[in-house]
């Protein structure tokens, strides 16, 4: 296998795991930014419209006593703002609850209640202009039915808020639990990054690096002499190739040098005869 078909191995790798690690950090991510949302969006918030609910429905019952007692017109005209407040609260409730049934079925049933409360204790108060209607609306307001309606409103909405802490608390610890889980796919991103440059560093030195070294000190050493040392043809096909150009030539070399040492050597045998001859020849062509 060839230099660049293992460097492009090796990038398809890099690339699978970075989209991996991306995939789990990203999922991870979304998940921690939904539940963070849940409870800056409706958790909150409904958190929030429960205690003014709360609040406003004491005014309801603390202005319709003063009116009861005083007659007084701010009296009426604050029960009728409070009254506003309270229904208004209860449908904006039931509208940012829907992400969680039990709050969303225990504000309506707050909002039934309440209204049933207000049509049996307070509008009669509020609604009595003579002396025998305000003494109607004052047993009314006394009556058992009104007690019940009073209880029951006041059982409502202590569940209300009861699941609405329920809620919260769930909230917060999937957004707590969504967080460590992020955090734990940071760091397993981080380890396998670090797994993936230390395993992409020893490919690439036993691949690619160490077979260079390899043939270079071979080279080196042939260079500085030693022609019998033979150029050892490992690692990629291309690096394998050149190792195995340069073993060629030096073989072409030794056996060069080899022949010339064999002429030499068989000069240096025929040098007494060929200068014998030279001498004769010379004695003859002087004579």
């Amino acid at each position: 296998m060839g230099v660049r078909r293992r460097l492009q191995i090796v990038l398809a790798v890099v690339l699978l795991a970075l989209v991996i690690f991306a995939v789990l950090v990203g999922s991870r991510l979304a998940l921690v930014s939904s539940s963070g949302s849940v409870v800056t969006n409706q958790v909150q918030p409904s958190v929030r419209t429960a205690s003014d609910i709360a609040l406003n429905i004491l005014d309801v019952d603390l202005t319709a006593s003063r009116y009861a007692l005083t007659q007084a017109v701010s009296a009426r005209n604050e029960n009728a703002v409070a009254d506003n407040l309270v229904r208004s609260g209860l449908r904006s409730l039931s509208g940012t609850a829907q992400g969680d049934e039990r709050t969303r079925q225990a504000s309506e049933k707050l909002e039934t209640t309440y209204l049933d409360w207000f049509t049996t204790v307070i509008s009669p108060t509020m609604s009595a202009t003579s002396a025998s209607q305000r003494a109607k609306a004052r047993e009314a307001a006394a009556s058992t039915a009104a007690a019940k309606q009073t209880d029951a409103l006041r059982a409502n909405l202590s569940a209300l808020q009861t699941i609405l802490y329920l809620w919260r608390t769930q909230a917060t610890d999937d957004t707590a639990r969504s967080l460590t889980i992020l955090k734990s796919a940071l760091a397993v991103s981080l380890i396998g990054i670090l797994l993936l440059v230390l395993v992409l560093r020893w490919g690439l030195r036993r691949w690619v690096t160490q077979p260079l070294i390899d043939v270079a000190a071979d080279l080196r050493q042939v260079a500085d002499g030693d022609t019998t040392h033979q150029i050892r043809t490992t690692g990629p096909a291309e690096i394998a190739q050149t190792a195995q150009d340069a073993e060629d030539m030096r073989r072409r070399l030794m056996r060069e040098i080899d022949e010339a040492i064999a002429a030499r050597e068989a000069l240096d045998q025929r040098g007494p005869v060929v200068a014998a001859l030279r001498r004769e020849l010379q004695g003859r062509v002087t004579a």
